[in-house]
């Protein structure tokens, strides 16, 4: 075997890798992170809003996070958690970070119209998104936890007792 054909063999090696390569990460779990029972990543394969009908509290974020978007995230999470252990429990509310600057996320900036940091919540039923909301007022209220937290979970109740707001 000469080295020509050595090369050969090794590109198309190294391109047979490279699509193994590509498979797997668009089969990833695409940056969602899941916490308190419904889907997890491994399941995105089914799309984000595969699993039980529920309200889903997303938290929207990318690779830069300063700390008042840190503030933003453990507020939400937590009012969530405080507020809505049962539904947690019970897998009808759930919260989700998601870094929109992790492949497969880009879609939620256009589904949501995101320009930078959000908390969106949004009810799926057989597996499909039904409706949405922007929680808009997180950056005015995110220097008073009390009041932050608040919002968070009044709106949510609101949401899940279908108003939009």
């Amino acid at each position: 075997m000469n080295t020509r054909t050595i090369v050969r063999i090794l590109l198309v090696l190294l391109v047979l890798a490279s699509g193994v390569y590509l498979l797997v990460e668009r089969r990833g779990t695409g940056g969602i992170v899941a916490t308190g029972g419904g889907p997890g990543p491994g399941d995105q394969a089914a799309g984000p809003f595969a699993g039980p009908d529920r309200v889903i509290v997303f938290y929207f974020h990318g690779d830069k996070r300063c700390p008042t978007c840190m503030k933003l995230e453990r507020y939400t999470r937590e009012s969530v958690a405080e507020r809505f252990a049962d539904g947690i429990a019970g897998e009808t509310v759930e919260f989700r970070s998601v870094n929109v600057d992790e492949p497969g996320n880009d879609r939620f900036v256009t589904d949501y119209e995101l320009t930078t940091k959000a908390v969106i919540l949004v009810e799926t039923a057989g597996g499909r998104q039904a409706r949405w909301r922007n929680l808009d007022r997180i950056w005015d209220l995110v220097g008073n936890e009390t009041v932050f937290k608040a919002y968070i979970a009044e709106e949510t109740e609101r949401f899940i007792g279908g108003d939009d707001g």
